[in-house]
């Protein structure tokens, strides 16, 4: 089952954009599977520093379900 997701003008968000939360925070968007092995989307909750200093830990992403997508605009 494929997820899709909107922002909230109404536009599909995909991988590799970057949305914008109402109050001003931004988040890329990964291309991730869900429990099922499904194609999902999602932003990353591994803090990026910690992954810079560790290299071999894995990274790991919440899914776009978790959040109100309609809070969410795509930044062009």
């Amino acid at each position: 089952m494929k997820h899709t997701y909107h922002d909230k003008h109404g536009r599909e968000i995909f991988a590799g954009m970057t949305i914008r939360h109402d109050n001003g925070d931004t988040e890329k968007v990964y291309a991730t599977t869900d429990a099922f092995g499904d194609d999902d989307l999602g932003v990353m909750a591994t803090n990026p520093a910690y992954a810079a200093r560790h290299p071999d830990c894995d990274i790991e992403y919440y899914s776009l379900s978790n959040f109100r997508t309609g809070e969410w605009e795509i930044i062009e």
